[in-house]
């Protein structure tokens, strides 16, 4: 083909046919008349302007890739100024594009295919969904991300760890957590497989179980660059849990110019586009998670809590002459889809090369960033009844305080028999547990 033909409008809508699919957040464009593929990843909007990174796959070029580069779709300078400079590489080179009116054609779809809205359905008479409601009753809800963040060091990636092998072999590694068995895959940004592994080894150990093996990737680009092949991955095994550890190096670093969001954005809808169960490891900003006296958040962008469906903020808490022994505190900071659950005391114990997680009750420690009544409740749990004053002494906290979380919870929470104060006995509506 030396020239493009002169063309009435209906022919060059023949000769320009392009095929284009969803691939991922992106797309794949098929000019079937030049053997030309053009892949669109990246997709980002700047101050209402659409950017994409594009690769053009054709004859001209090494390994078949000819062109890789950002472009403003949204521009017609732009993309006049992509076509010439596309033109000009293979001008005198067979076949001969006609580059203005390929870049025209892509443009404009994908920015209409962007604007596209998903089809308007009718909610409130759907059937029940078959499948369970948990990934792991009742931590990780089933297709939805959620959210384990904390300082570093607090035993976040051990206890994600735990959570993907128990997925993996069906079995309750931390007790109360019952998982519905499914094949996990981790994807780690952080350390390596040699640290993995003796970690996997270490909890299975703790747990009995022998030779389990888990799906492992080492990452260092971005998920949202990996999503079409996770998404194929995830299908095609099953997988039934997606561990990222940790969120800030798996979101990348946005573009220049961009929302300071863009990443986090990218990040969920590369999950949702994936469709699977996800643990997300996090961090929090250090000057936020020295405040004792109140819950963390989620590291940078408010997104990430808005997003997930539910949070954990995690602490620790190593006694002196403990050795081996960690006390964690986990708290559920945000759901959109049950009640928050109460704050649960989970204990580590490393020792001779197991790790084993028990549960046990939230020590003091760990008890700072819970509201008065919540403290008092956990005190009352294991002491049973105390007046105001070995309450508020035990706890730290000002008696009048105390009495005034007391006798607001009088009759819901708490009973009070003559001048001790308990737990309500919610079996018979009277008393105090004792």
């Amino acid at each position: 083909m030396s020239e493009p033909p002169a063309l009435d409008r209906p022919a060059m809508e023949a000769f320009l046919a392009l095929t284009i699919e969803r691939r991922g957040l992106g797309y794949r464009a098929d000019f079937a008349t030049w053997d030309l593929l053009i892949e669109v990843d990246h997709l980002r909007r700047t101050r209402g302007e659409l950017h994409a990174e594009l690769t053009v796959f054709g004859p001209w070029g090494p390994g078949g890739t000819f062109h890789r580069g950002a472009h403003n779709l949204s521009s017609v300078t732009a993309r006049g100024s992509l076509a010439r400079s596309l033109a000009e590489r293979t001008a005198g080179q067979h076949p001969l594009v006609p580059w203005r009116e390929v870049v025209e054609r892509l443009a404009v779809t994908v920015l209409l295919a962007e604007q596209e809205a998903t089809p308007t359905e009718l909610v409130g008479q759907r059937p029940a969904a078959e499948s369970a409601a948990w990934r792991v009753e009742p931590i990780l809800p089933r297709s939805k991300p959620t959210i384990l963040y904390g300082e570093g060091g607090t035993g976040k990636s051990y206890l994600a760890l735990a959570l993907a092998l128990s997925v993996e072999t069906g079995e309750e590694i931390v007790p109360g957590w019952r998982p519905i068995r499914a094949p996990t895959l981790y994807l780690d940004w952080e350390t390596d497989a040699d640290d993995l592994d003796c970690r996997v080894k270490a909890i299975a150990a703790g747990a009995g179980l022998d030779y389990p093996s888990l799906r492992y990737r080492s990452c260092a680009v971005p998920l949202a660059s990996m999503v079409d092949g996770l998404a194929a991955e995830v299908a095609a095994q099953g997988i039934g849990l997606l561990a990222v550890d940790s969120v800030g190096l798996a979101s990348g670093q946005g573009h220049e110019g961009a929302e300071a969001s863009e990443t986090t954005l990218r990040l969920f809808a590369a999950l949702r586009a994936i469709g699977t169960t996800s643990l997300l490891v996090d961090h929090v900003a250090k000057i936020e998670g020295a405040v004792e006296t109140r819950h963390a958040r989620p590291y940078g962008s408010v997104y990430k809590t808005n997003l997930a469906r539910s949070t954990f903020e995690l602490r620790r808490f190593a006694s002196p002459g403990e050795d081996g022994l960690t006390h964690l505190g986990l708290y559920h900071t945000k759901s959109n889809l049950s009640r928050l659950l109460p704050p649960q005391g989970i204990a580590m114990h490393h020792t001779d090369g197991t790790v084993v997680f028990t549960r046990e009750p939230l020590v003091d420690e760990l008890t700072a960033p819970l509201t008065t009544p919540a403290r008092i409740a956990l005190w009352l749990q294991r002491q049973r009844r105390g007046t105001v004053k070995e309450i508020a002494e035990a706890l730290g906290e000002d008696e009048t305080k105390v009495r005034v979380a007391l006798n607001r919870h009088k009759g819901r929470q708490f009973a009070k028999a003559g001048e001790s104060w308990g737990l309500l006995d919610r079996i018979h509506g009277e008393g105090i547990v004792q």
